[in-house]
């Protein structure tokens, strides 16, 4: 797999929380890193929510959900079928024209989706109205803005919401798409089209029956032009929180309290009953639905074992039992015959579990994992490890995203980011450990409270060169006052 990307997306963000300004590149990793209480959180959970509003399933696309009736949605699909078969007839066509009718169709419904990001972004941060999300003392209110330039496109597309008290939505959904490259694909899409071109003169769907050939022909659209395209920048993604240790000790109780089980499917409570944000309830959730023996048939997994080698000395294993409808997760440390309870273990185990858990059965290429401070609980040997091993993972097609507060992890990722510009003449020789990202791989931003803007301010960190004073942690002070009281207390003690 292409391990670098030509795919171009930026999220801008305004007025939004602890957040004044902030434009971030998404990069196969994108590091968020900054003092605490300066709006990294806030900014993946714009991520996420983004990117779960505008993920599209075919039922969202349906006529009948935006007030188009099938024997509407008949001729428009038959108006489609007749542009495809015209450009698919050409000679090596690259990008597909969607057609005024059915481009109006697409924009409709994606603007529709927007303007379910707020209710999305109320539920992530466990606010109840939109309006606390925007600053107070703002005049203007919160913005958000999603650009992309996907699949190798010579433009951007422009997506942005106000979170106003009368929101305004934009989404620019592009007039062509790149012809897939799969001969299959290409297959499909022409005799699906042919068949609809043949078949003028047939029944069409009436107002409350919808043709089979029309609905096949419109699956074959969206799973063969519009899904590539809105993979590119609209992955599926995982989000792990922060305070893992607390979530995976009293996992059964949060579970019991705050999703209702049944024999068929989980309940997420609505709103008003659930004490946890969506953010928390989608992680356990994530976590019960896993099934070891559909991911091993599957193929899944593989990436957590660095993680299990390096650093966590032992594996976590998962069991089910009949009487339980949800996991039981153990640690077992190398050289054992059995795990141990993960509340008998130590808190990096628990802190570093789940992001093993969903290595190993959920993730894969493509998608896209959001993990708040991968660093706590850790050593700084073991931080940077883990960095080796985040790096790892982008290498291997997932993306990453990254909030952190420690200078270990962005001082590694520096060192990564410098390896690669080591010819490969030389590499072989420089280390045993040969990870290496370039510099268009990595993006690290620095969120900072700016008391002109009465905000966080974010700008980029260059890996490309030293990182000395781009990211001042303060640390260095804290041992200095340390130091110095210790000084003070010795004087007292001696003259005394």
């Amino acid at each position: 797999m292409n391990k670098r990307t030509n795919n171009s997306v930026s999220i801008k963000v305004n007025n939004f929380g602890p957040i004044s300004e902030a434009n971030v590149d998404l990069r196969p990793l994108t590091v968020l890193v900054g003092h605490s209480n300066t709006g990294k959180s806030y900014f993946a959970t714009v991520i996420y929510a983004l990117l779960r509003t505008l993920k599209y399933s075919h039922i969202d696309l349906l006529p009948t959900s935006h007030g188009v009736s099938f024997s509407e949605f008949d001729n428009l699909m038959r108006e489609t079928a007749k542009g495809l078969h015209s450009q698919l007839s050409q000679n090596d066509p690259k990008q597909i024209e969607l057609g005024d009718k059915f481009h109006e169709y697409l924009s409709t419904i994606y603007n529709k989706k927007l303007t379910t990001l707020p209710g999305e972004l109320v539920l992530c941060l466990g606010v109840d109205d939109v309006s606390r999300l925007t600053q107070k003392h703002q005049q203007n209110p919160a913005k958000i803005i999603m650009k992309n330039s996907a699949m190798n496109r010579g433009h951007l597309e422009k997506h942005s919401i106000e979170l106003s008290t009368e929101p305004k939505y934009n989404y620019s959904f592009p007039r062509s798409l790149p012809l897939p490259q799969e001969a299959i694909k290409v297959a499909m899409l022409n005799q699906s089209s042919n068949y609809l071109m043949q078949n003028q003169k047939a029944s069409k769907s009436s107002e409350n029956d919808l043709k089979f050939e029309v609905y096949n022909f419109f699956r074959i659209l969206l799973d063969n032009l519009i899904r590539p395209y809105e993979e590119t920048f609209c992955p599926q993604a995982i989000y792990i929180p922060a305070s893992r240790t607390g979530i995976m000790n009293t996992f059964n109780t949060l579970v019991r309290s705050s999703i209702r089980l049944s024999s068929s499917n989980l309940v997420l409570p609505s709103a008003d009953e659930s004490n946890i944000t969506k953010i928390i309830a989608d992680f356990l959730i994530n976590l019960i639905q896993i099934d070891p023996d559909y991911s091993r048939n599957q193929k899944l997994g593989g990436f957590e074992k660095g993680i299990e080698k390096t650093i966590l000395k032992g594996r976590v294993n998962i069991d089910t039992t009949e009487e339980l409808k949800f996991p039981i997760f153990s640690y077992q440390p190398k050289g054992w015959n059995e795990g141990m309870p993960l509340a008998s273990a130590s808190s990096m185990v628990s802190e570093l579990a789940p992001i093993v858990l969903f290595l190993q059965y959920e993730i894969k290429p493509g998608m896209l994992l959001i993990i708040e401070e991968p660093e706590s609980h850790l050593h700084p040997a073991m931080q940077v490890k883990l960095t080796n091993q985040i790096a790892k993972l982008v290498n291997e097609g997932i993306r990453v995203v990254v909030t952190t507060h420690s200078e270990w992890v962005i001082e590694a990722l520096s060192n990564i980011v410098h390896r690669s510009k080591i010819a490969k003449e030389f590499n072989e020789n420089t280390s045993s450990n040969k990870i290496a990202l370039k510099e268009d791989q990595v993006g690290v931003w620095y969120f900072k409270n700016n008391r002109r803007k009465k905000g966080t301010v974010v700008k980029e960190i260059k890996l490309g060169k030293s990182i000395t004073g781009q990211y001042p942690t303060g640390y260095d002070r804290v041992a200095i006052n340390l130091h110095n009281e210790w000084v003070g207390i010795a004087n007292i003690v001696e003259n005394s």
